[in-house]
């Protein structure tokens, strides 16, 4: 993926970083039950411990934010300012028809370089009959993010300023995924209907990395399925279904064959008993 681009925003998020007295970051993605895919940022800010001349200037960082994601890059903004923590959600959301176009609708945002958190985006897909298989793996670095938008030319004292709210500040990144068989990840996954979500907190020293293979099924009408002995047992089913209706069949028309036999004896002894 190109870098130049990444982040046009860098200057915004540092300043956040440097206003706050506790930040703490989260961005959630993944693909709904519906193949909606979507990208969140979910952004929480604490003043309680900082000296609140920085407010104005917060406040203008979270609206400048948000109208930015909102006008240039199609996400729906709520900002919550009323009340500390401070609070940005931005979410950009793609509807989809079945999961191959929601995975590639995903892919497509994570590595656009104008909205992505992520340095690095690696996600395959392998079809089967009513299976598919996916490889997703993204990786987010922002101490090579702060490293492309020059901190190193801050002077002393806002680099201890941003250097402690990097310590201090905290978040994650939470996948959220249709699944009916986990095959592997590098964090605990937890599931329900047929929903993995599996979540990694988002180090602001060093790279993060969120890992995850598995597997869809589908059942005929295209919704999620559940696991290989389920969808064995529909078709078995399915089959025994079949055969009934087989032999229902061939008992009528047994039925019908024999009754016009007995028509057509019955036919045959009365022109007899005429002439």
């Amino acid at each position: 993926m190109k870098i130049k681009r990444l982040f046009l925003i860098l200057p915004l998020l540092i300043l956040l970083f440097l206003l706050s007295g506790c930040i703490e970051f989260n961005i959630n993605i993944g693909i709904e039950a519906d193949f909606t895919s979507y990208l969140t940022y979910d952004i929480n800010i604490d003043l309680s411990e900082k000296d609140l001349r920085y407010k104005d200037e917060l406040l203008y960082a979270l609206n400048r934010l948000g109208w930015l994601y909102q006008e240039e890059h199609g996400f729906a903004v709520q900002i919550w300012t009323d009340e500390v923590p401070y609070r940005l959600m931005m979410t950009k959301r793609v509807a989809n028809d079945s999961f191959d176009e929601a995975y590639q609708s995903l892919e497509d945002m994570l590595t656009d370089e104008r909205i992505t958190p992520f340095m690095m985006v690696d996600m395959a897909l392998l079809r089967f009959d009513r299976q598919e298989k996916y490889i997703f793996s993204a990786m987010a670095d922002i101490p090579q993010i702060l490293r492309l938008s020059n901190v190193v030319e801050l002077s002393p004292q806002l680099k201890e300023e941003l250097d402690f709210a990097l310590e201090t500040g905290k978040g994650a990144i939470t996948l959220t995924m249709p699944t009916s068989e986990i095959i592997d990840s590098n964090s605990p996954v937890t599931g329900i209907n047929y929903q993995s979500t599996i979540s990694v907190p988002l180090s602001f020293s060093e790279q993060t990395l969120l890992e995850l293979t598995a597997r869809v099924n589908f059942m005929e009408d295209g919704r999620i399925g559940g696991s290989v002995s389920e969808l064995i047992s529909v078709t078995q089913n399915l089959q025994t279904i079949a055969k009934t209706a087989i032999w229902v069949a061939i008992f009528f028309l047994s039925l019908a064959v024999l009754l016009m036999i007995i028509n057509a004896v019955k036919r045959k002894r009365r022109r007899k008993q005429r002439f």
